[in-house]
């Protein structure tokens, strides 16, 4: 299962409050995120093994043990990768802005340096 933006942002805030229930997760992100059981369920649902990853290791992101939810360790390389994946895509959009801003700036520049000698001259 690929996971959503919104699922990164139910794991993000399931790692900042940790050992909710369901109700209280429900009632803290309503009108933020919609199907917020549905993506609980999904989470929490066990996946077989990946391959080259030791058997018995989480096959979910998230725990659902006593009416609460937690994060696994899975959860939480999920969460970092994402978060880094985030950084590096907005690192790369400001690279790109800068370099299309660059030619812009030369253009500015080099038409205020020849109004300025236009003027100069008598």
């Amino acid at each position: 299962m690929k996971l959503e933006p919104k699922d990164y942002e139910l794991l993000q805030f399931i790692a900042d409050n940790p050992a909710m229930s369901e109700s209280e997760i429900e009632n803290a992100l309503s009108g933020k995120i919609y199907g917020i059981h549905y993506r609980l369920v999904e989470l929490s649902m066990e996946r077989p093994p990946q391959p080259g990853r030791p058997f018995g290791e989480d096959t979910s992101p998230l725990i659902h043990s006593r009416n609460n939810y937690q994060l696994s360790n899975l959860g939480y390389v999920e969460l970092e990768n994402w978060k880094t994946e985030q950084q590096q895509r907005s690192k790369s959009v400001r690279e790109e802005r800068l370099w299309r801003a660059v030619p812009i700036i030369i253009s500015i520049v080099s038409l205020i340096v020849s109004i300025y000698t236009l003027n100069k001259q008598p």
